[in-house]
């Protein structure tokens, strides 16, 4: 979520959690 152009501390950790879940699920299934 954008609000000014600043990015809110909490949406970028949500993002990198959400990345990184992504990454563990692709790799478990591929694998």
């Amino acid at each position: 979520r954008i609000y000014l152009g600043v990015h809110f501390p909490t949406d970028v950790l949500a993002g990198m959690v959400i990345g990184i879940l992504s990454a563990c699920f692709g790799l478990a299934v591929t694998g």
